[in-house]
């Protein structure tokens, strides 16, 4: 836990202009001002800089309150923690008012984290925030893989010159891989069975930029009987039509206005790595994928992974139909443009491409795209589709 608080408060010292001496008994005053008092004695008893986080502009730091970083137990040591720390600091100023004026849609907001991450373009890890409750009882908070952690008060915290910090009320979990992910899920076993006796964990894992919709188990059992009967050429097609190769696509990018000030134009369609093409569409704030006449809605969305992101439906998209060609064209032009259409806040170039975080037919994800009929095959050979 000293670790963990020493790096956090050198990140502060690392991205100010103020001078240091300065600098940390403003950090004191403040920090024990607003109940975070172990990290305003840490700051005291070193205050030593972290190379790492030092960079120019303005920065939001995510900062775990004394009650949060006791709950968190044993924190991890050395580059681990640089990773960790490097996670809770955001680019940008991102107030309560900030988050509450972009109409209640979720915010991908880039952090200082790019160690172990496989983002298009070679992006940074975003965190998804949001705000929830009535007019009263809003907070804003961090969309977690099993529990969201919210901001301590509606109410900003201390601004310290370019340094605006956000006590929250737990310690922030660095997005794993897609398995590790998926393994997380409670409700998708019966995919990760799949993908495990088809051995093809490790094309996906090492993929640099996917959006997987994930079929949960309900949907699995719903599509037992038309699975059943698929030859294996249609099971490939099916299991393929769940990946968009090379593109992440975040649920604010799905709803919405054509024109999206923050996120870019909207995405109506993808071409899928069966080279189909789904296409999104909202309806009574419910956010649904079409894949020929199966119409999936997204139950639950903005599963963060270490280089894309899990959406997880309520239908299996049935869709049989493959084009090859289609799908390697879709995943080249994700790579030709993976500094379009970035998320707020996001290292890369901001365009006008139709995708956040295009790009990266690369490493797995040219594997994915090359493993084509025989190598899926082993998901009929395996029982993959035996359900949970």
């Amino acid at each position: 836990m000293t670790k963990f608080l020493s790096l956090l408060a050198a990140s502060l010292a690392a991205v100010s202009a103020v001078a240091a001496q300065s600098f940390g008994e403003q950090v004191l005053s403040a920090l024990r001002q607003n109940n975070l008092t172990a990290l305003a004695d840490v700051v005291q008893q070193n205050p030593s800089l972290v190379e790492a986080l030092q960079s120019s502009g303005n920065k939001t730091v995510l900062a775990p309150t004394n009650q949060a970083l006791q709950a968190a137990g044993q924190l991890p040591s050395a580059n681990d923690l640089v990773r960790l720390i490097t996670y809770h600091v955001l680019n940008g100023t991102w107030t309560n008012d900030r988050i509450d004026d972009d109409d209640n849609e979720r915010i991908a907001a880039s952090t200082l984290l790019t160690d172990g991450v496989r983002l298009p373009g070679n992006r940074s890890q975003v965190v998804i925030l949001d705000r929830e409750g009535d007019d009263d009882n809003e907070r804003s908070f961090v969309i977690g893989t099993n529990s969201n952690v919210s901001f301590v008060s509606d109410n900003d915290g201390p601004a310290l010159g370019s340094i605006l910090v956000q006590p929250i009320s737990g310690v922030l979990t660095i997005p794993r891989n897609l398995s590790t992910t998926l393994g997380n899920i409670s409700d998708s076993s019966s995919l990760v069975s799949a993908l495990q006796q088809a051995n093809l964990v490790n094309a996906l894992d090492n993929a640099r930029g996917l959006t997987v919709f994930v079929p949960n188990n309900g949907a699995f059992q719903s599509a037992q009987q038309a699975i059943g009967g698929a030859t294996p050429e249609q099971v490939v097609a099916v299991l393929s039509n769940h990946v968009i190769n090379g593109t992440v696509v975040y649920s604010f990018q799905l709803e919405g206005d054509d024109d999206n000030d923050d996120g870019g134009a909207r995405v109506r369609n993808a071409t899928t790595a069966s080279g189909q093409q789904l296409t999104f569409e909202e309806d009574d704030d419910e956010i649904y994928v079409r894949s020929g006449d199966i119409r999936a809605r997204i139950v639950r969305s903005d599963v963060l992974t270490n280089n894309g992101v899990v959406h997880v439906i309520d239908q299996v998209l049935l869709n049989t139909a493959t084009n090859q060609t289609a799908a390697n064209e879709a995943a080249d032009d994700a790579a030709d443009n993976a500094q379009t259409a970035a998320p707020p806040g996001s290292t890369g170039t901001t365009g006008s491409g139709s995708g956040s975080g295009s790009g990266g037919r690369m490493d797995g994800a040219q594997q994915l795209a090359s493993i084509g009929v025989a190598g899926l095959l082993a998901v009929v050979a395996s029982a993959a589709f035996t359900l949970a």
